[in-house]
């Protein structure tokens, strides 16, 4: 059976990975736009009310 390895506390950081909320952002802008607009108007939405 495969084993899988779950690290944290910076870990991803330390190795310079591109794991913060701006990162998945610039992401989604490059290769999922639709899904994007689609989240921010849903964020925006909610806090709305």
């Amino acid at each position: 059976m495969p084993e899988l390895y779950i690290i944290g506390k910076g870990f991803d950081k330390g190795h310079g990975l591109k794991t913060s909320y701006r990162n998945f952002r610039e992401y989604l802008e490059k290769y999922e736009e639709v899904l994007l607009v689609h989240m921010e108007r849903k964020a925006v939405a909610k806090m709305e009310g």
